[in-house]
């Protein structure tokens, strides 16, 4: 992390998941901005999220245990039960690809825990628990809430920009057309 921040001052910031035109990951994909909004749909054994951004899907199994061979990938291993209104999600096996708020490295030993509630009409709140004991002295939280929008569609989005693609030491600059 130190590595990153001096490389940053120095002006060749890291390039983060989505400026290699690869989805955000877990936990980064449930914070998305209003602009590019998520889907969810709920069935009795699995609850699917639908994302706008990149155009990727997230499957939570419903009570049932984690894949012992599950492969890394972008959204991880997810199982899922309710406690009362609130859904509870546990995730591993996240790809070493993502990060976390964009530039913080994780480890293969990543381990996510989500709570996801209605906070109100039209209101969903979603707290994440990180924790990696390879990377990070503690655990920490990420919070967020988001408002439901009537009668939403999501759109193709597909990510086409190379101008700004990491270089082969991973830094990140902007390139403008013509440039």
């Amino acid at each position: 992390m130190a590595k990153r921040t001096q490389d940053a001052k120095d002006g060749h910031p890291y390039a983060f998941t989505k400026s290699r035109c690869l989805p955000a990951g877990m936990p980064s994909a449930m914070f998305t901005p209003p602009q590019l909004p998520f889907q969810i749909i709920e069935e009795p054994n699995q609850i699917t999220v639908l994302f706008e951004e990149f155009s990727v899907f997230r499957i939570i199994r419903m009570n049932e245990a984690h894949d012992p061979d599950a492969d890394p990938s972008f959204m991880g291993d997810s199982v899922g039960h309710w406690e009362g209104d609130t859904l509870v999600v546990d995730t591993v096996a996240v790809s070493q690809e993502t990060t976390l708020r964009g530039v913080i490295p994780h480890s293969d030993k990543l381990h996510l825990v989500e709570r996801i509630r209605r906070s109100g009409p039209g209101t969903l709140e979603i707290e994440v628990t990180a924790d990696d004991a390879k990377t990070f002295d503690g655990p920490w939280v990420l919070r967020d809430s988001f408002q439901r929008v009537p009668r939403l569609r999501l759109t193709e989005y597909i990510c086409t920009n190379d101008r700004n693609r990491p270089d082969e030491a991973g830094w990140s600059g902007i390139q403008l057309p013509g440039g």
